[in-house]
């Protein structure tokens, strides 16, 4: 993580991430993240995608699809298939954020 805090939720397991953490998401799992930095200040990270999909391109399709931060299932449903992806709902929001006592961290993982 480059700044900020997220939470993370890969395959039902939420954990944290903080600046200078690392965080992985195998292929095929179930995986989300939300900024939940306490700042104005947004958070980043560092995203590595090892295949040959264009997450450039991705990504900001799926910007467009979210672009009041809100889609419908079938606008979301046409838009991974086209990737070939299944996008799995709903996305984290900051109404999702568990009790800081439930979270993890990535050093804790087995």
């Amino acid at each position: 993580m480059l700044d900020g805090r997220y939470l993370f939720e890969v395959d039902g397991r939420r954990f944290t991430a903080d600046v200078g953490d690392a965080a992985a998401a195998p292929g095929g799992s179930a995986h989300a993240f939300v900024n939940v930095n306490v700042t104005d200040t947004p958070a980043r990270q560092f995203i590595q995608i090892l295949s040959r999909l264009d997450a450039t391109t991705l990504f900001l399709g799926l910007g467009d699809v979210m672009r009041d931060g809100k889609a419908d299932q079938d606008a979301l449903n046409a838009f991974g298939k086209r990737w070939h992806v299944e996008l799995l709902g709903p996305p984290l929001t900051m109404n999702t954020v568990p009790a800081s006592a439930e979270w993890g961290h990535p050093d804790d993982q087995p």
